[in-house]
């Protein structure tokens, strides 16, 4: 398919980990049609460039700590932000999460 095309969220696609706005070139797996189909992804050519090939990927925002691209600069943003957490935050927030959800397990239970 070799089709160029960004992600509308975060998945994992032919064991690589893909994050949402990132641009990536379809490599002709059995799934890629269902990616189009569910809207995982839009073709670049939906966000102005006709026929998109490296050179127009190598022009789009990329992020500095993972080399990715994006097709918008505040994807890119939102990617070298993620690189700055630490495990310490990271484990902030999951407690964080347990604790809301824990809440409304008690709300619902009431």
């Amino acid at each position: 398919m070799d089709e160029w095309v960004v992600a509308n969220k975060d998945f994992t696609y032919n064991k690589k980990e893909v994050r949402r706005g990132q641009a990536f070139q379809l490599e002709g797996c059995r799934n890629d049609g269902r990616l189009l189909r569910h809207q995982l992804v839009t073709p670049l050519t939906e966000f102005g460039l006709s026929d998109p090939d490296e050179s127009d990927v190598e022009d789009l925002p990329i992020c500095g700590e993972c080399g990715r691209h994006f097709a918008k600069e505040w994807q890119r943003d939102r990617c070298g932000r993620m690189h700055e957490r630490t495990e310490a935050d990271l484990q902030q927030d999951r407690l964080e999460l347990s604790e809301r959800v824990r809440e409304r397990v008690e709300t619902v239970g009431a």
